[in-house]
């Protein structure tokens, strides 16, 4: 692409927080257009990249790439006095949002959604900056849903999410998967030797359950509820969530030595409170966790559907009940529907519910192969990549008029 004007500085502005699930996919998009940097500054331009978000726990997960960081100060709304409260702080943070992004006015913003990134959307439509939108479930979420109208682009992972979007301009991409488990689950290493390296045993299949960033206490106690059973026959990684890992380690503990009485069972369950993003062969390493898992048990937010279907594992999926609009359960249907995952609803799910489920996938060699391919046509290992270039293709075109 011929450049007309050079020596400009493009700054593009991300937001969101709240969850994970709205900022793993912004960090998977930002490191893709870090890739595009030495070809804009050969044609004498350079990016540059902000970050407005909640002061929340996903600030660890953004602060160590190469952007730079701002935070509000964003709280839920809420009923009663609190509700008052928060009113005015939120007041606050619109009013430090419009300032800052009147420091930087960026050439665009890109958004995950969520109420977080609302407050710099808001701005972004006074300032007619451009707007592009990344909605990850099936059902979009009212921020998403509200300021898609305003965007120049709305990237989606679902093709249901399509009739919700009033935008002419919608892209089916998919919902960005962090580079280093990409990296990972491509990995040809044996995973008996990476068992050892783990501290797992390779005589027993590995089940790891996927509670999301901020851990989920119902499935939490319906594993608990099964270790007496389940440890007989499985090895289990059980992601509880940081806020829960101290009570459930507490319940365990009650468990193994009240009920279980074997420390050879004991031996064969590993709690941990999150799981990161590292290259090292580690427990707590969440790609390789899924590389030797062979089945997963997951709530079914679009960021862990996505991941699953990207290391092609067996899973069972336990939508959150109180998703907003349920779109858990339709970001689970939509992956059933591929045969790539069974879908268990969290009300019906008693322990010897759930260890048949586990029971009828691992004992069936040839379900596990047709959930596999299930998997293989369902992920979108480009998605990052594609929006990254969608995005700064369409930012670049008016230095070719």
């Amino acid at each position: 692409m011929k450049i007309i004007k050079p020596n400009r500085d493009i700054k593009i502005l991300f937001t969101g927080g709240g969850s994970g699930g709205h900022v793993f996919p912004l960090v998977s998009v930002l490191k893709e257009m870090h890739k595009f940097a030495p070809d804009f500054q050969k044609q004498g331009l350079d990016l540059s990249f902000y970050y407005i978000g909640s002061n929340d726990f996903t600030l660890d997960f953004i602060k160590n790439e190469d952007i730079e960081v701002q935070v509000l100060n964003i709280k839920k709304q809420r009923k009663g006095l609190k509700g008052v409260t928060n009113f005015f702080i939120n007041i606050w943070a619109w009013i430090l949002a419009y300032l800052k992004v009147l420091l930087i006015m960026p050439d665009a913003i890109f958004a995950k959604g969520g109420f977080e990134s609302s407050f710099v959307l808001l701005v972004g439509v006074i300032f007619r900056i451009p707007i592009f939108i990344h909605e990850s479930d099936s059902i979009p979420g009212f921020t998403n849903q509200f300021f898609a109208k305003f965007a120049k682009i709305v990237f989606i992972s679902f093709e249901d999410s399509r009739s919700y979007i009033k935008n002419k301009r919608v892209e089916l991409t998919g919902n960005p998967v962090n580079d280093t488990l990409i990296k990972i689950s491509e990995t040809t290493e044996d995973i008996s030797t990476l068992k050892q390296t783990m501290g797992l045993n390779s005589e027993f299949k590995t089940l790891l359950v996927l509670g999301g960033s901020q851990g989920a206490q119902a499935i939490n106690n319906l594993i608990l509820d099964m270790l007496p059973e389940a440890l007989q026959k499985y090895e289990i990684i059980h992601q509880v969530g940081a806020n829960n890992y101290d009570s459930v380690k507490r319940e365990a503990g009650v468990i193994f030595r009240e009920i279980i009485k074997n420390t050879e069972f004991e031996r064969r369950y590993h709690l941990v409170p999150l799981l990161n993003h590292s290259e090292q062969v580690a427990m707590d390493s969440l790609g390789y966790a899924m590389y030797v898992s062979d089945l997963i048990i997951s709530r079914a937010g679009s960021g862990g559907v996505f991941e699953v279907a990207v290391f092609k594992k067996p899973s069972i999926m336990i939508p959150l009940p109180w998703a907003s609009r349920d779109h858990q359960s339709l970001n689970a249907f939509n992956f059933s529907k591929m045969k790539a995952c069974i879908t268990l609803e969290q009300s019906n799910l008693k322990p010897n519910i759930l260890l048949d489920a586990v029971d009828s996938i691992l004992n069936n060699p040839e379900k596990i192969e047709t959930m596999k391919a299930g998997c293989e046509k369902f992920a979108k290992k480009d998605a990052a990549l594609n929006i990254a270039r969608i995005m700064l293709k369409e930012l670049i075109r008016k230095y070719n008029k």
